[in-house]
């Protein structure tokens, strides 16, 4: 069974609040052995994962916010003052949030059931609306879109909670002179997908997300472009789309059909898909991300038509993360697609598997994500609260040879964000019921008001020690020797480069794969005081320095 600890909640200022606990041991030892999960464990995983979206609300929040520690924050927003903050920052980056809307209203439509099953319908809705409700209000008018709120470099400069940000924080438009394709069509496609869900529950709403998803359709294809080059130079690396748009154009097309039944839509859906090359893009060394649709794209094209083709592009991106495929593995077999934010990628495929449902992949997802619980050679886990050992969030995960460090100044493995935990949250429903049909006898969660209540003690700190933090300069930061990357890692890698110079993934198992995992403790401290506090900030300022 599950063991859900003090340091349970996901956001990242609880974790700095709290506590600054890295690996953690029993009697003195790590653990020797993976206890098997049940339907209530991934019930209560699956709770935590999708609380975190709870954490990463920005905005006015309501009288009665299950979450004490939480306030409002960012009134300087204005109308767009709520959505969501894109991980540890408060940027609002609408590319990737978008994205994590699309993925839970996907996961929610395969598995409603065991999302029922869980207790877990209000909360699971609660999280798509509040990101689809800023998503239409950022679309303010047909032909115009917000991009991105906030200076990711100034925001990066502070290390404060959400309530005490009061940085000037602009807003980055869309529109036909500066246009941002990808933007569109995936905000088209995250509205598209929550129109089903809610078509049944509120027909009025479901109506109005359709209409602003075919607003935004039109929009992206007629003014195309990336919308990258819709930011000023100084915000263009931080979520570059190195996919282009096509990917989402083909995305959006298949949801707006799934939504309306629009034979339109389905025939330029496959007409997109062939000329656009998602069918190869799929088969080739890539991941399902925030940045590329090609998989989810031919999954669902195989959902819908059960034609060959699109079973056998699909097929083709599963087969590269299984044994003996391109995607490279760690020590302990967990597929490995990059340094940065490991996890998010094979929890994103964990869950595309999910979906496929053929028995030859849906063992991936079992293991692949129990692997994230802590079922590998370090009984390492990488959700926070979940296991004897574990970090942050779905925090990134480890680097191809399998090692891990809970430490903050490595944001490649530490870092977490609304993307992270997307695909994750379908993987684990899936998980809490594969066999449909099958009897479900379930501990459903504790709700959210009831956990542990001396967490929420933070009051303190927010009005007192924090504001002494509110306006540290940036500063040269001096990496220290435990930073350096792995044995084996290329220096291209090492935290302190933003974004990496350079974002190659292998094609074949290096020798590096074979290297035992690293275990590298450290010493865990209680409150938050200036000493820690200096050391947060330290790994905050790699990310500035470029």
């Amino acid at each position: 069974m599950l063991k859900i600890s003090r340091s349970s909640s996901i956001f990242i200022f609880m974790l700095l609040y709290h506590t600054s606990t890295n690996v953690q041991f029993i009697n003195g030892q790590r653990p020797t052995t993976f206890e098997p999960l049940t339907s209530s464990d991934y019930c209560e995983t699956l709770q935590y994962a999708l609380l975190f979206y709870k954490y990463n609300r920005a905005g006015e929040l309501p009288n009665n916010f299950e979450i004490p520690w939480r306030g409002n924050s960012v009134p300087q927003d204005g109308d767009f003052c709520n959505g969501y903050f894109d991980a540890g920052d408060t940027v609002k980056f609408v590319l990737p949030m978008a994205s994590a809307m699309t993925m839970l209203s996907f996961s929610f439509l395969e598995f409603e059931r065991n999302v029922e099953a869980c207790g877990l319908t209000e909360l699971f809705l609660d999280d798509i609306r509040h990101g689809t409700d800023w998503l239409m209000v950022a679309h303010r008018s047909p032909n115009e879109m917000v991009a991105q709120i906030g200076n990711a470099k100034s925001d990066h400069e502070i290390w404060v909670p959400p309530e005490l940000n009061n940085l000037e924080r602009p807003v980055y438009w869309l529109n036909p002179e500066t246009p941002g394709t990808e933007v569109a069509m995936e905000a088209s496609a995250a509205l598209a997908a929550a129109s089903i869900v809610y078509r049944t529950r509120d027909a009025g709403y479901s109506e109005k997300l359709l209409q602003h998803s075919k607003q935004l359709h039109e929009f992206a294809y007629k003014y195309q472009g990336n919308y990258s080059e819709a930011l000023p130079l100084t915000e263009r690396g931080y979520y570059l789309s190195t996919s282009g748009y096509n990917d989402e154009i083909v995305w959006a097309t298949i949801w707006l059909y799934r939504a309306t039944g629009d034979k339109k839509y389905f025939d330029d859906a496959k007409s997109y898909y062939k000329l656009y090359g998602i069918g190869p893009t799929s088969r080739t060394n890539v991941s399902m991300s925030w940045d590329q649709k090609s998989p989810g794209s031919s999954l669902l094209m195989a959902k819908l038509t059960n034609e060959p083709e699109y079973h056998g592009d699909i097929e083709g991106y599963f087969d590269n993360w299984l044994p003996g495929g391109v995607i490279s593995k760690t020590y302990g077999g967990l597929a490995h697609y990059d340094d940065w934010g490991s996890c998010r990628y094979v929890a994103n495929t964990a869950f595309l598997a999910s979906v496929y449902g053929d028995s030859r992949y849906t063992g991936f997802t079992k293991q692949q994500i129990n692997y994230l619980l802590g079922d590998n050679p370090q009984h390492q886990s990488y959700v926070v609260g979940i296991g004897p050992n574990f970090p942050g969030a779905l925090v990134g995960g480890p680097y191809l040879n399998g090692s891990y460090s809970d430490n903050r100044l490595d944001f490649f493995e530490n870092e977490v964000a609304l993307d992270y935990n997307a695909g994750f949250v379908g993987a684990l429903a899936y998980l809490v019921n594969p066999k449909v049909g099958d009897a479900l006898t379930i501990r459903r969660p504790t709700p959210a008001k009831d956990l542990h209540p001396k967490l929420w003690e933070t009051d303190t700190w927010l009005n007192n020690e924090a504001h002494q933090y509110l306006s540290t300069p940036a500063s040269p930061v001096y990496i220290p020797a435990a930073t350096t990357p792995p044995p084996g890692m290329p220096s291209t890698t090492l935290p302190g480069t933003y974004p990496p110079t350079s974002t190659a993934h292998p094609s074949t198992p290096t020798t590096t794969d074979n290297l035992p995992p690293t275990t590298t403790s450290y010493s865990t401290s209680s409150i938050l005081n200036p000493t820690t506090i200096r050391n947060i900030l330290i790994g905050l300022l790699l990310i500035i320095i470029l």
